[in-house]
């Protein structure tokens, strides 16, 4: 069986960026679950959204995260998406797939990253300053709960490198 370790964590935490340093020092491969939904569907996320809304994206969402363990082939890092353990039975089923790492980032980080690479992320995208900030107030407080479903929560308001050795530590435990 392969070994599946899932990154997640509010949009903007640092997932896509940390897993692929992860990957990299496992030597096994990368996937972005949004990439994967993108590809899948040939259009982007925004896309989804505008066209078909959140509820077609979740589903979409959580199909493709349950045929993750068939699709892939050997051991692999999955940054999921910011919801993704939110929705349906996800944090369960991401626990029972493999390991799951909650990257937790101060929401005045999470402020600094959204507001100045809001596009392409359809929750807060043409939203002022204002609303970026009250977004993350309130998504991260419905969220937390489901983050903290993880097998481990980081610290994720440190460098790339000493995250990804932090993980490397936990998963040799």
């Amino acid at each position: 069986m392969s070994m599946l370790i899932f990154l997640t964590g509010f949009m903007g935490s640092g997932k896509s960026t940390i897993g692929l340093q992860l990957a990299e020092a496992l030597e096994i491969g990368f996937w972005d679950l949004d990439q994967l939904i993108q590809d899948q569907e040939g259009r982007s996320i925004s896309e989804i959204f505008d066209q078909d809304g959140q509820r077609y994206f979740r589903k979409i969402e959580r199909d493709t995260l349950r045929e993750l363990p068939v699709k892939l082939e050997g051991d692999a890092v999955i940054a999921t998406g910011g919801g993704t353990p939110c929705y349906y039975d996800n944090a369960q089923v991401l626990n029972m797939m493999g390991t799951c790492i909650y990257l937790d980032l101060e929401p005045e980080h999470l402020y600094q990253r959204l507001s100045e690479e809001n596009e392409g992320r359809p929750l807060i995208a043409n939203k002022s300053k204002e609303e970026i900030s009250k977004i993350i107030e309130e998504m991260l407080h419905e969220r937390i709960p489901f983050y903290l479903a993880a097998t481990y929560k980081v610290d994720a308001n440190r460098s790339v490198e000493a995250i990804v050795q932090q993980i490397l530590y936990l998963l040799n435990e």
